[in-house]
C-alpha cells in the first residue's frame, strides 16, 4: 500500500520536530498505535484531531495533507 500524503508529512514533521510517537501520542490524548497506523498510512485522523495535531506541530491542516510543502522542511 502506498503512503499517503499525509502519512509522508507527518513522519518529516515528527523528525523535524524532534517528537517521538509516544510523545505525540501523549500530547494529542491518543493510542501510540493510532500515531504508527498514521505514519504507516493505514488510517488519517478525524477533523478534529487534525486540528489540534496542527496546533501541536505548529502546521497547517494544507501542509499536513499535502497540499503544500511542509515550512522549511523537504518532503
Amino acid at each position: 500500500m502506498k503512503r499517503s500524503n499525509f502519512a509522508k508529512n507527518l513522519s518529516v514533521v515528527l523528525k523535524y520536530k524532534g517528537y517521538t510517537q509516544k510523545q505525540l501520542a501523549d500530547l494529542l490524548s491518543v493510542n501510540q498505535g493510532t500515531i504508527c497506523r498514521w505514519l504507516k498510512g493505514t488510517r488519517e485522523p478525524d477533523l478534529n484531531t487534525l486540528l489540534l495535531l496542527c496546533e501541536v506541530l505548529d502546521e497547517s491542516p494544507n501542509e499536513l495533507l499535502g497540499f503544500t510543502s511542509p515550512a522549511k522542511k523537504s518532503v
